[in-house]
Formats: C-alpha cells, sequence, structure tokens
C-alpha cells in the first residue's frame, strides 16, 4: 500500500509542477506578444513647373541616390537630421519600397532595471537615436503609401528631404494627400456662403485654372509671399430678382450665395493644387433652418490601420511593414485610381 501511495503522490507532484511551468509559459507568452495598429495614408507625387506637372520618377531618384552614394548618408533638414535606411524594388508589383529614419540626439530615454535606478542611454558623437517611417511608391499610378509615425518625418518632411536630394533641379516635388471626395458632401455648394483658403509653399506661378485660383495664387507669387489667406463671402446684403409674382415683375430680395458653377471648379483646382493649399474651408446653408454648415475639403485623406503582432524587445522589420503595406495597397488600388481619374 505504501508503494501506491508514494507513486500516487509522486504523479500528483509531477503534474502540478507541468502545470506551474505551462501556466508560466502562458504567461510569458501573452507578455511578450502585443498587436501595435498603425496608420497609413495615401499620396500623389508629383514633379511641376511653370508649364509642366508630372507624375514623380521614383527609377530616376533611385540610380541618382545610388550613384552619389546617398543611402544611409546623413541629410541635414530644417531643424533636425534624416537618412534614407533602405530602399528595393518589388520587380513582380512593380513597387518601390523605401524606409526614411529620422536622427534624434535629443530627449534621450534612460535604461532601468528591475529594482535599480534608471540610467541614461549614453550615445557615441555619431550615435543618434533612430525613428523610422516607411513609404511604398507605385511609380505607373504616381500614388504613395505612407505610414503615421508621429516621432519620426511627417509627409512634409519627406518632401523637404526629397526636394533637398533632388536632381531634376528644373521641377519641385509635392507630395499631396489623395482626398477621398466621395467622402465629402458638395452637393449642396450651389447654397455656398463663405469659402476660406490658405496658402503656404508658394514658391512658383502655377498652371492657369478653370476658377480665379491660378490669379490668385500668382498674385501672391509676384509678391513674393509665401504664405496667406483669403476669406470669399457674400456678407448680408441679399440680392434682388426679378420674379412673377400674381402676374406681375416684381423686384424680389433674396439670399445671396456664391455662384454654384464657380464654387465647383474652385473646388477641382484646389484639389489639383493641394501642394499650396494648406486649408479650404466652405461654409453652406443648412436646407432645413437658418445654421451654416462647415465642410473641410481636406478632412477626409485616404488612409487605412494595419495591425502588427510583434514580440517584446523587437523593433517591426522593414520587411513586415513594407510586405503588408503592399498588399493593403494592391487591395485599395482600383478604388483610388478611380478616385484621381487614372484607367
Amino acid at each position: 500500500m505504501k508503494l501506491v501511495f508514494y507513486i500516487y503522490t509522486w504523479l500528483l507532484q509531477l503534474i502540478l509542477v507541468k502545470y506551474i511551468c505551462i501556466t508560466k509559459i502562458r504567461g510569458h507568452i501573452s507578455m511578450a506578444n502585443y498587436k501595435r495598429n498603425i496608420k497609413f495614408q495615401y499620396f500623389k507625387i508629383v514633379v511641376k513647373n511653370e508649364n509642366v506637372n508630372a507624375k514623380f520618377s521614383f527609377d530616376d531618384w533611385a540610380v541618382y541616390l545610388k550613384n552619389n552614394k546617398l543611402i544611409m548618408k546623413t541629410i541635414e533638414l530644417k531643424g533636425l537630421k534624416a537618412r534614407i535606411e533602405t530602399i528595393n524594388y518589388d520587380d513582380v508589383n512593380q513597387i518601390w519600397r523605401i524606409r526614411f529614419m529620422k536622427l534624434r540626439d535629443t530627449n534621450i530615454p534612460s535604461t532601468v532595471k528591475e529594482n535599480k535606478e534608471s540610467v541614461p542611454l549614453k550615445l557615441d558623437p555619431d550615435e543618434y537615436i533612430g525613428e523610422d517611417v516607411t513609404m511604398i511608391y507605385d511609380q505607373n499610378y504616381g500614388i504613395a503609401m505612407i505610414q503615421s509615425n508621429r516621432f519620426s518625418l511627417s509627409y512634409t518632411r519627406i518632401e523637404e528631404f526629397i526636394n533637398k536630394k533632388n536632381p531634376f533641379k528644373e521641377y519641385t516635388i509635392y507630395i499631396q494627400p489623395i482626398v477621398n471626395t466621395a467622402e465629402i458632401q458638395l452637393g449642396k455648394s450651389d447654397n455656398s456662403k463663405k469659402f476660406t483658403l490658405s496658402f503656404a509653399n508658394i514658391k512658383r506661378p502655377i498652371i492657369p485654372t478653370k476658377s480665379p485660383l491660378s490669379n490668385i495664387i500668382n498674385s501672391y507669387h509676384s509678391l513674393e509671399a509665401l504664405s496667406g489667406q483669403i476669406t470669399l463671402g457674400v456678407g448680408r446684403t441679399k440680392k434682388e430678382v426679378k420674379k412673377n409674382v400674381n402676374g406681375r415683375l416684381k423686384s424680389v430680395k433674396e439670399e445671396r450665395f456664391l455662384n454654384g458653377k464657380s464654387v465647383k471648379d474652385l473646388i477641382d483646382d484646389i484639389y489639383d493644387n493641394k501642394d499650396i493649399i494648406q486649408s479650404a474651408k466652405l461654409e453652406i446653408r443648412d436646407d432645413d433652418g437658418p445654421s451654416l454648415e462647415i465642410i473641410d475639403l481636406f478632412d477626409s485623406v485616404y488612409h487605412d490601420y494595419l495591425s502588427f503582432s510583434l514580440e517584446a524587445r523587437t523593433t517591426l522589420s522593414f520587411e513586415y511593414i513594407s510586405n503588408d503595406m503592399k498588399e493593403r495597397y494592391l487591395k485599395r488600388k482600383d478604388g483610388i485610381c478611380k478616385v484621381l481619374n487614372i484607367d
């Protein structure tokens, strides 16, 4: 009986030890793995001068970068340093993949050990904290998908970087947000009361437009002004119109609105010059009452969220993020091309 008792006790202990080990392993796995959700936005990249508006040639730029040994070379931007960490080309889908790195030597973090004081991270004179951002570019359609990382380079900083190392000296390169106009309700633009525009980065005259937009921007350029803001409104004055009242033609006062066709032309021209238009807001009379609806024309940039599984103490690899970006872009490409009127 004693032998049976000892065997039974031994088996219980073995089962208990196994249970504890499995629990610890599962707990470690659950702590080690986590999900990271990242936002991505879509853009057009174009080259422009006074007479030309064309897709950006990444092929030519990549050759220039390699010939001039600019990969992993530190580039001075306004107030910060950055570099291209890596760049490659997907031959099958004809998509460029590139990782930019912001180089930071301020606000340095510390390392911390259990039950010990934190130790500031020490950097050598040629060392930085690297904050990465990944971009893919479809040169056939001029469409870029860019990771959002508030600690790294914004799309305007990437634009600055590309222009800093721009071999096409007669052109300026612009990264323009692709706006999902289907999500912006412009059906009531005939009831527009006010249009407010702000400009930035006016470095050159623009090609003549359907609306007076080119005249406005080019007048700023002729004054050597780089930025500005205008408001187009009708005020409170009513307009007089002739109407048939009880068989007689009479002058009747009606609410005044901006010209509907001209407003629509102006909206089209704004979307064609997003590199210069910083913001555009339209105030429209609500059909159901005296209130005004404010429509932000840049409030609906095409975007996606992707989820990535990561282990603790690891970084998000370039291959992992760029492959997932490519797969999502290929699914979205037809819809984006439709918005851009690209066949």
